[in-house]
């Protein structure tokens, strides 16, 4: 069996993409079945989007001997689509903050 080479995060990745189907499932149900306070709505999706990350990171170290090497334009590419991502998740960090302290002034 000829052994596949996979990108540096590409195992990450999976487990991120998992986990944020897996809180969103968990969100549709706790708002239609469970019917919790909206508080809490965001944070299955959380909760499973760090589990998906943890679970994603545990199986790239154990695949590390897969790892195909990048050559430096993909190195770039790599680097640009995780300057966007961290700049993203910030944004909605900042924005999910700046609507939570509002919401607890009204």
């Amino acid at each position: 069996m000829q052994n596949k080479k996979y990108q540096a995060g590409h195992w990450l990745g999976l487990g991120i993409g998992i986990g944020v189907a897996a809180g969103l499932v968990a969100d549709i149900i706790l708002a239609t079945a469970i019917h919790v306070e909206k508080l809490w709505f965001g944070a299955a999706s959380t909760a499973a989007i760090a589990i998906g990350a943890i679970a994603g990171s545990i199986v790239e170290q154990k695949n590390k001997h897969l790892r195909k090497e990048m050559s430096a334009s993909e190195q770039e590419k790599y680097n640009s689509t995780l300057r966007l991502t961290y700049t993203g998740i910030s944004m909605l960090i900042l924005v999910s903050v700046f609507l939570f302290l509002k919401k607890m002034q009204a």
